[in-house]
């Protein structure tokens, strides 16, 4: 059986199957997802921005690339962009998270590879 014939032979299944779930099955299922479970409306948010995030770099980026390579006649000018993107997350980060560790010093946290 070769790639090809699979993909010329694919069949989709059109019906489900006759018998139910059981309902103990179910009942296991749901009692496993709520010991696991952080919370939604985290999950929610979190999910929220990395979507917002994605959104907006996928519809600003191609329009800043595009007008890059108008002032600047450079084709490599995307790349510039995309660099000093990096560079202003990067100081972004440092000044948000980085920052506020106390890495040295009396106050420092004690660091421990074992818990």
């Amino acid at each position: 059986m070769t790639v090809l014939s699979i993909i010329k032979e694919r069949r989709s299944i059109r019906r489900f199957r006759p018998d139910p779930i059981p309902a103990e099955l179910i009942k296991e299922l749901k009692e496993a997802l709520d010991r696991y479970n952080v919370g939604d409306v985290v999950e929610g948010a979190i999910s929220g921005m990395v979507g917002l995030a994605g959104g907006l770099g996928g519809f600003v980026l191609p329009i800043m690339f595009g007008a890059l390579m108008d002032l600047t006649g450079i084709r490599s000018s995307a790349f510039m962009l995309l660099y000093g993107v990096v560079w202003v997350s990067l100081i972004w980060m440092y000044w948000t998270e980085v920052r506020r560790q106390q890495v040295m010093g009396t106050t420092a946290t004690e660091f421990s590879l074992q818990n």
